[in-house]
């Protein structure tokens, strides 16, 4: 079930061509369960610094490379790795997606509608993780790798922009980055529109 999520239908044991996003020689994967666990296991020409062997991959981590269309060249963090997770069980179908309204206008542009179905499960992935009421950072560069069919952190700041206008997102608070910019917190406003 979580791999068809992935866009695979496959056995374990099952090879196919490995389609990772950023390999330089794409090869031949498989999907191997280990101690209890699926993991993405090839034989791709990688570049991520191992020892040669196959890289083996865990599921959530194909699903983020899929949804940000870049490969992940570092583990996600203990607040993100978490995240994806909760948003792959949602999209397996392993949990019930928590409602949401956030209505949005059909005149809405279909860039404005891939952000705003990414919203929708940002604040359906944190009602999961027992973080529905605390402000989010939403930034242009989080929004490019979360939101599905954008990939120009630029055109995401545009959208967000327009999401705050629309009373969608409603700043509260500013945290600071690692790169020294503050990074603005929001809050959603259910019914918006």
């Amino acid at each position: 079930m979580m791999w068809a999520a992935l866009g695979r239908e496959v056995e374990v044991g099952e090879r196919f061509d490995c389609d990772r996003a950023g390999v330089t020689h794409a090869g031949t994967a498989w999907i191997e369960k280990t101690a209890g666990r699926y993991l993405h296991v090839c034989d791709c020409d990688l570049d991520l610094g191992g020892d040669g062997e196959h890289e083996r991959t865990d599921p959530t981590t194909i699903f983020y490379e899929r949804v940000a269309g870049k490969l992940a060249r570092r583990k996600l963090g203990r607040t993100l790795y978490p995240r994806w997770k909760r948003r792959l069980a949602l999209r397996a179908g392993i949990v019930e997606p928590p409602r949401v309204n956030l209505p949005l206008p059909a005149s809405a542009a279909p860039v404005v509608a891939l952000v705003h179905a990414g919203l929708i499960e940002q604040v359906q992935v944190r009602i999961l993780g027992d973080e529905p009421d605390l402000p989010f950072p939403f930034s242009k560069t989080y929004a490019a790798e979360w939101c599905e069919g954008i990939d120009d952190p630029e055109v995401a700041k545009k959208v967000i922009s327009a999401l705050r206008r629309a009373g969608f997102l409603h700043v509260v608070d500013t945290t600071p980055t690692a790169s020294g910019y503050a990074a603005n917190l929001y809050v959603i406003r259910e019914g918006a529109a």
